[in-house]
C-alpha cells in the first residue's frame, strides 16, 4: 500500500484530434445580482490552451481565480452567472445546457480539488470510489473492472492494495493521488486542478506535481493549475496568467514572468515570496488587500496598493498590451515600473533569533517523547505517531520543526499544550512537569499556559465566531469585560485598528484573523509561543505580513518560539535552529541555515532538493 518506486503505469490516453483539444475563453466574466444590481467578480478574462500545454493562474484570495475555473465547467454557485465565450473543440460550454455538461464533465474536462476529502467519501473504499469514476461499460464486468481499478492506481503510483482502504487511511499525498486518478478514470482531454498541493509537505508535493507533468505528457492532456505558489506555477506551467480583482493584470512565458514581470502585482507577489537560498532582513509584503471588482471597475484594480500609480491609473482601467512574444501586460506605467523595481528583496544572514543567557535554565525541554494512536481493538490498528523525541528551547530562541504530513510535528505541539497525553517520556515547561495536564491542578494549569500559547494554522477554526474580537481578547486574560483590560494595546501591537474589537471573526479576511489569534496568545506575556502551520492558508502577500509580525513580536517581547511548517523557505527565515522530524522521530538537527545548506540526513536533503 505503498507508493510504487519505479515511476508511473501509464493508461493508454483516448486519441484527440489537435483542433478539438482546444480551449478558447474570450472576455469571460462572472456576475451576481445584489438587490436588483448586478455586480461584477470576473471581468474580460480570455486565453487559449492547447492539448499538452500547462497555464497557471495566479494570484491572491479574492482574484477570480477558482471562479475563473469553476465558471468553464459550469460550477458556479446558482447566485453567479458567467457570460462571454468558453469553447472546448469547437463547442460552446458557457450555452451546452446541464445534461450536456454532466456528460462533458469528467470525461471531456475534469477537476482536482485542493483537499481530496471534498472529492472523497469518507466511508468509501479507494475502489469504490475509482469504480464511480469510471464508464458504466466497465462498471458491468466485474472481472474488467478490478483490473482497470488495479491500472489507475498503477498510474498515480499506487499498489492495487490501496483499493481496500478508506480515505483515513490514507496519508494527504496518497489521498491526493487517489483524487487524480478519479479525476482520470475516463480519460478526459483537460484537467483542472485548484490548488492541489497547497497542504503537502516539500517532499510529497514534488511528487504530485511530477505525477501530473508525467500523466500529462503521456496522455497529451492540457493542465489548467491554479495556485498562489509562484514556485510552483513557475516549475511547472508553461504560460502563467496573473489575475487581480477578477482582471487579467499578465499572461505570459513562465520563465519571462520569472526574470521580466511587467506588471507592479506581478513583481510585488514575486518580492513577497520568500527565499529558500538566504535570510530576508524584512520581509517585502504587498499592503492592503484585494478589492471587490465593483469598487475598481473604471479604474486599474491595483492602483490603491501600486505605488507608481498616477491619476490615468485611476480614471480609467488598463487595457491589457502586447509587449512581445506572447507576453501581455495591462499597465499605462510598465516601462518605468520595469527599469524601477529591483526584483529581489534585500537579504543578509546575519539575521538571526540567538538563545538568551540565563544560567542554563531552558523553557521547553522535551525528553524521550512517545505516542502510539490506536483506532480500535486490533493490534494492528496501533499508529506509532513519536518515538522517543528529545529536544530543548532555549529562552529567547526560535526552533524550527519541519517534516512530512505525518510525521509528528503537530502531535509533539499538541503533548506540549496539554491537547494530546503522551504514552512516555517527559515535557517541562518553565520547569514545570507537564507530560500529563490531567494530573495538574487548575491553578497550575493556568500557571503553564501564560507560560505557553499556540497559534494554529486555521484561525477561524480556533477563534469563537460568536464572540466580538474584544471580548475574545478579554476571554484570553480572563476577564469578561473588555474595559479591564488593555484591548486597544493588544489589537495595536499586531496592527489592527482600535475599532477591531466591536467586529467578529467573519468580518475579517485571514490575515486579519490570524493577527487576532496571535494578539490572544501574546495577551498573557507568554514565554514560549508554539505556531503550528501559521501561514500555510495564507497568500503569499498576507503571509509576508504575519511573519514580520511574529519576527517583531518575538524579538520585542523576548519570547521563544517553537515554529512548526512544513515550508522551508518560511522557516529560513523564521528560525535559528531546526529540527527534522520524520516516522515519529527527529533525524537531524542543527542551525537551520547549516542543516538547509549542507543536510545529512537522507530525508532532508529529499525534502531540500523538492525546492531546488
Amino acid at each position: 500500500m505503498t507508493v510504487q518506486d519505479a515511476g508511473v503505469a501509464v493508461v493508454a490516453p483516448v486519441t484527440v484530434p489537435d483542433s478539438a483539444g482546444v480551449l478558447r475563453v474570450d472576455e469571460l466574466g462572472v456576475s451576481r445580482v445584489r438587490h436588483g444590481v448586478r455586480e461584477p467578480i470576473v471581468s474580460g478574462v480570455g486565453f487559449e490552451l492547447r492539448p499538452g500545454e500547462t497555464i497557471g493562474i495566479v494570484g491572491e484570495s479574492g482574484s477570480g481565480k477558482s471562479l475563473t475555473a469553476k465558471s468553464l465547467i459550469g460550477l458556479l454557485p446558482s447566485n453567479l452567472q458567467a457570460s462571454g465565450h468558453v469553447s472546448f473543440g469547437g463547442e460552446s460550454l458557457l450555452d451546452a445546457g446541464e445534461a450536456r455538461m454532466r456528460s462533458i464533465r469528467g470525461s471531456v474536462v475534469s477537476m482536482v480539488l485542493q483537499d481530496p476529502f471534498t472529492m472523497l467519501h469518507p466511508l468509501h473504499r479507494v475502489g469504490q470510489t475509482i469504480a464511480e469514476s469510471l464508464p458504466k461499460t466497465v462498471r458491468r464486468d466485474r472481472a474488467r473492472l478490478r483490473s482497470e481499478i488495479t491500472l489507475r492506481l498503477a498510474e498515480v503510483g499506487l499498489d492495487a492494495d490501496v483499493a481496500r482502504l478508506r480515505t483515513f487511511e490514507l496519508s494527504g499525498g496518497m489521498r491526493q493521488r487517489v483524487g487524480i486518478a478519479a479525476a482520470l478514470a475516463k480519460d478526459p482531454a483537460m484537467l483542472i486542478a485548484d490548488e492541489p498541493t497547497t497542504a503537502l509537505d516539500a517532499s510529497v508535493q514534488r511528487e504530485v506535481l511530477d505525477l501530473l507533468a508525467e500523466l500529462q505528457r503521456a496522455r497529451g492532456m492540457s493542465l489548467l493549475l491554479i495556485t498562489h505558489d509562484l514556485h510552483v506555477a513557475f516549475g511547472v506551467c508553461d504560460r502563467i496568467m496573473v489575475l487581480y480583482a477578477g482582471t487579467m493584470m499578465e499572461l505570459g512565458p513562465a520563465e519571462q514572468l520569472r526574470s521580466d514581470p511587467r506588471h507592479p502585482y506581478t513583481r510585488a507577489l514575486i518580492r513577497a515570496t520568500p527565499p529558500i537560498t538566504h535570510v530576508l532582513e524584512r520581509f517585502d509584503s504587498i499592503e492592503g488587500q484585494v478589492p471587490a471588482l465593483s469598487d475598481v471597475a473604471e479604474q486599474c484594480a491595483f492602483a490603491a496598493r501600486c505605488a507608481f500609480a498616477v491619476e490615468a491609473c485611476r480614471t480609467a482601467r488598463s487595457p491589457l498590451v502586447s509587449v512581445g512574444d506572447g507576453h501581455s501586460v495591462a499597465c499605462i506605467r510598465q516601462e518605468l515600473v520595469r527599469s524601477s523595481l529591483d526584483m529581489a528583496p534585500e537579504g543578509s544572514g546575519s539575521f538571526s533569533l540567538t538563545p538568551i543567557e540565563t544560567g542554563g535554565q531552558v523553557v521547553a525541554r522535551v525528553a524521550g517523547l512517545t505516542k502510539t494512536f490506536r483506532g480500535g481493538s486490533r493490534a494492528t490498528s496501533a499508529r506509532p505517531a513519536l518515538a522517543r523525541v528529545d529536544f530543548v528551547i532555549e529562552p529567547g530562541e526560535s526552533v524550527g520543526l519541519v517534516g512530512g504530513t505525518g510525521s509528528g510535528k503537530s502531535t509533539i505541539a499538541r503533548c506540549m499544550m496539554g491537547l494530546t497525553t503522551p504514552d512516555g517520556g517527559t515535557i517541562e515547561i518553565d520547569g514545570v512537569d507537564v507530560s500529563d495536564f490531567a494530573r495538574l491542578t487548575a491553578a497550575c494549569r493556568r500557571e503553564v499556559y501564560r507560560s505557553v500559547q499556540m497559534v494554529f494554522q486555521d484561525p477561524y477554526a480556533s477563534l469563537n465566531p460568536a464572540l466580538t474580537i474584544g471580548a475574545t481578547l478579554a476571554e484570553a486574560l480572563g476577564v469578561r469585560e473588555s474595559g479591564d483590560v488593555d484591548v486597544e494595546g493588544l489589537l495595536e501591537q499586531v496592527g489592527l485598528p482600535a475599532a477591531y474589537q466591536n467586529r467578529r471573526p467573519q468580518a475579517l479576511s485571514g490575515g486579519e484573523r490570524q493577527r487576532v489569534a496571535i494578539a490572544r496568545a501574546l495577551a498573557v506575556k507568554p514565554r514560549l509561543l508554539i505556531c503550528d502551520e501559521p501561514v500555510a492558508a495564507l497568500d503569499v502577500s498576507v503571509q509576508a505580513q504575519i511573519l514580520e509580525l511574529l519576527r517583531e513580536r518575538q524579538e520585542a517581547l523576548g519570547m521563544s518560539m517553537l515554529f512548526i511548517t512544513h515550508d522551508l523557505a518560511v522557516v529560513r527565515q523564521m528560525t535559528s535552529r531546526l529540527l527534522v522530524c520524520h516516522r515519529g522521530s527527529i533525524v537531524e538537527s542543527g542551525a537551520t541555515g547549516a542543516v538547509l545548506d549542507e543536510p545529512q540526513h537522507p530525508y532532508t536533503r529529499a525534502l531540500r532538493e523538492a525546492v531546488a
